[in-house]
């Protein structure tokens, strides 16, 4: 589904996402890269840990994730 070329680095809609507890993208993330600091709060995505797959945006419900295609 994602281009085998370049680089996938998600990013979170803060406006969309409604910072469920069993976060499905998180879930779905294999480099655990989402953290959440407040429980109440949505997490973000660390860039460090991410692996640029993109797996994390389709299980979100809210499609409060997009995957932007870095040029690679």
């Amino acid at each position: 589904m994602f281009p085998s070329h370049g680089i996938i680095m998600p990013t979170v809609d803060y406006d969309r996402c409604q910072a469920c507890r069993q976060c499905e993208a998180a879930q779905h993330c294999r480099f655990k890269a989402f953290v959440r600091i407040d429980g109440e709060e949505p997490p973000f995505i660390d860039v460090g840990r991410c692996g640029g797959c993109g797996e994390c945006v389709p299980p979100c419900p809210y499609d409060a994730l997009s995957a932007p295609k870095i040029p690679g």
